[in-house]
């Protein structure tokens, strides 16, 4: 899911240069992404990290995939939230 939705900025040749690596191929411990402060604000609680292992409600990444407006995720071509989505990566996250 995050290779397709999201590895096309996020990833270390991506438009946006030095981001977190959201893509399939990505090591874990490549991601830049575990236990991490976003760069750009929090959407969710203040103490959140981009992914907090075992702990979706305090990962960035699933925050900003349930909100529409500024710092959406996907940030264009989409206007609706992805229910499917969202419960695959709570899931993945809460394992790891």
């Amino acid at each position: 899911y995050l290779d397709v939705h999201c590895a096309a900025c996020h990833n270390p040749n991506g438009i946006l240069g030095n981001r977190p690596n959201l893509s399939f191929h990505a090591p874990k411990n490549k991601m830049a992404s575990f236990n991490r402060d976003p760069r750009q604000g929090w959407v969710g609680p203040e103490d959140s990290k981009l992914i907090m292992p075992g702990d979706p409600s305090r990962s960035e990444v699933l925050n900003r995939m349930r909100i529409r407006g500024d710092r959406q995720m996907p940030p264009v071509g989409t206007n609706l939230v992805d229910p499917v989505g969202l419960e695959l990566i709570r899931k993945w996250i809460r394992r790891q």
